[in-house]
């Protein structure tokens, strides 16, 4: 019986080493999580990029719409109560 566990053990070991040895490798090669993260984050950018043309402001022109040119008036906002209540 000794003899089995020993043998589980030996090749347990040997297993976890060839795991750590390719996770050593996959690491040097594509990078950490986060490297991983940034260049999926960076690619479905550009690919974003290519169905719409990136102004500065784009991100401020999906929250409000532009100021219909009238003296005083602003845009309305997401967060903004509805006017005339």
């Amino acid at each position: 019986m000794a003899g089995i566990i020993i043998c589980l053990i030996c090749q347990t070991t040997f297993l976890l080493d060839r795991q750590l040895k390719r996770l050593e490798q996959d690491f040097l090669k594509d990078g950490g999580l986060r490297e991983r993260m940034a260049r999926a984050r960076d690619g479905s950018r550009k690919a974003a990029s290519g169905a719409m043309t990136h102004t500065p402001n784009a991100r401020f022109n999906l929250i409000a719409p532009r100021n219909s040119g009238r003296l005083g008036s602003r845009p309305q906002g997401v967060l903004d109560a509805p006017r005339g209540s």
